[in-house]
């Protein structure tokens, strides 16, 4: 990808700054944290409380995908050429393993291709205590 020009690198900052100023969205809700970002990629932390937690005390799934689509929403906006986050079309997952209450997921995304209107992103999730792969989803988004 190509080196991000001033005007868009600004447009991106905006967009981001309300992702993390939003303590009253969905994702704050639940701690989710932009660690860091670049163009066509973005890396997102949870840490597994009982709040995002199943009755075994593990990520629950839905939560797992809510990450993804996140994390993988935040790649998207910063490769598209418009800073658009498009509207999520297909959500494919696989889940690997599962990561404890206590621990942290990360989830860490690359976008695939970002056109005039798709967009596709590949988003592995990974526990932070021992860096295993627990999950790992793709995603379409619609552009238009």
């Amino acid at each position: 990808m190509s080196e991000l020009d001033e005007a868009r690198k600004q447009r991106i900052l905006v967009c981001l700054a309300y992702v993390q100023d939003d303590l009253t969205g969905f994702h704050a809700q639940f701690g989710m944290r932009l660690l860091e970002w670049s163009e066509g990629k973005a890396k997102v932390a949870l840490d597994v409380t009982p709040a995002v937690a199943n009755p075994f005390g593990m990520l629950h799934g839905g939560m797992v995908a809510t990450l993804i689509d996140h994390a993988g929403t935040i790649a998207i906006l910063t490769a598209d050429r418009d800073t658009r986050p498009g509207v999520t079309t297909d959500l494919n997952i696989t889940y690997f393993l599962p990561t404890p209450r206590g621990d942290t997921a990360l989830a860490e995304a690359s976008v695939l291709r970002a056109g005039r209107t798709l967009a596709m992103v590949n988003v592995d999730v990974r526990r932070a205590s021992d860096g295993k792969l627990v999950a790992q989803g793709r995603m379409t988004k619609y552009q238009g």
